[in-house]
């Protein structure tokens, strides 16, 4: 399967990946014919891109880091979380559901023996709180697993990154929801969520303190110039750190109402541009080796000019892809010394 632009979606077509609705009901199957009518839907739901199965693509599965049902299943316990967050304004609210679904996902991801390096998600803008909770739970977990973390600190994470904004249920909602930029006022009000959402957690007595330290931390940076200006590297705890990249990446990689989202190749180099300022550089380094910024089944054009699908990708020279090439022009390997060093990737297509 391969992933194709809503814009470049064509009758005929066949899904390659079960497409959910709002309300995380089944709305198209894997292996739909593709309709105009459908396609018509999909703009409405406000999804970019999804995934469809063609002779370029056949035989290439793309792996998730967990299955649609558990992710559901996380959404709606942090929805559950943050809206009765918003209805009480207190730290009355249940948190029953977000330890099951955490450890549920943190289950899955340690059972999966391969390198995860695609992280490439379905998402719409209408539920991109929720979902970007889920995604920044998961990059997380994938982190602490790649860090080598025990078990029950991974779900510590997991539910620190799940919770992260969980204090931007106390903002006002049309600060949080302004398409323009924010006043200087409305800027230092958002920066109290991570205070809020600390106070919040603390307060119900279910958590670790560490959940409660991540969450007040996960805005801070490495050179110190963070929400908690002067909150030094070296004093910010490890979960925060891991949060603050994921939290990062998957929001610059999100369509949302404002902006359009960053290529995954373009968001990989926003966050190695950032190692050591932003980002904590041990922890930046991992990412950079294990997340893909040309995930399996993107297409791409080549200096060449020719067109392919990244088939596969080199851990330790990430920019450098397994490609196949279109109209059975066989694979090109652009990490192989003999013959492709010369060819990158100039564009992708889809």
């Amino acid at each position: 399967m391969r992933l194709v632009k809503i814009d470049n979606l064509q009758e005929g077509m066949k899904l390659g990946r079960t497409i959910y609705g709002p309300n995380n009901e089944v709305f198209l199957n894997r292996g739909t014919t593709i309709k105009s009518t459908y396609i018509s839907s999909l703009r409405r739901l406000n999804y970019s891109s999804i995934y469809i199965v063609d002779a370029l693509s056949e035989g290439i599965d793309i792996p998730e880091a967990v299955t649609p049902e558990i992710r559901n299943n996380a959404e709606r316990a942090i929805k559950n979380a943050f809206q009765q967050t918003l209805h009480s304004g207190q730290a009355k609210m249940q948190f029953s559901g977000i330890p099951e679904a955490v450890s549920d996902i943190v289950e899955q991801i340690l059972g999966n023996s391969e390198t995860i390096d695609n992280l490439t998600n379905l998402k719409t803008f209408d539920g991109y709180t929720f979902q970007h909770s889920v995604n920044t739970c998961i990059i997380s977990a994938l982190m602490g697993r790649k860090l080598d973390m025990k078990k029950d600190e991974i779900k510590t994470l997991g539910i620190s990154a799940a919770l992260h904004d969980i204090g931007k249920m106390v903002i006002p909602k049309r600060i949080i929801v302004k398409p323009s930029n924010l006043t200087t006022d409305e800027y230092d009000i958002v920066k109290l969520h991570t205070i809020y959402g600390r106070d919040l957690i603390h307060e119900t007595m279910i958590f670790s303190p560490e959940v409660s330290t991540a969450v007040a931390q996960h805005h801070d940076r490495a050179d110190g110039l963070g929400y908690m200006e002067g909150l030094e590297n070296g004093e910010i705890c490890v979960f925060a750190k891991i949060i603050a990249l994921s939290d990062v990446y998957d929001a610059i990689t999100s369509e949302r109402s404002y902006r359009n989202a960053m290529q995954t190749f373009e968001a990989y180099e926003y966050v190695m541009s950032n190692m050591g300022t932003q980002f904590d550089a041990d922890i930046t380094k991992i990412f950079l080796k294990n997340i893909a910024p040309f995930p399996v089944g993107t297409c791409v054009r080549l200096s060449s000019g020719e067109i392919g699908m990244v088939i596969s990708n080199n851990e330790d020279l990430m920019m450098r892809p397994c490609i196949r090439l279109a109209n059975n022009k066989g694979i090109l390997d652009l990490s192989s010394i003999d013959d492709s060093l010369h060819i990158t990737v100039t564009e992708v297509i889809g």
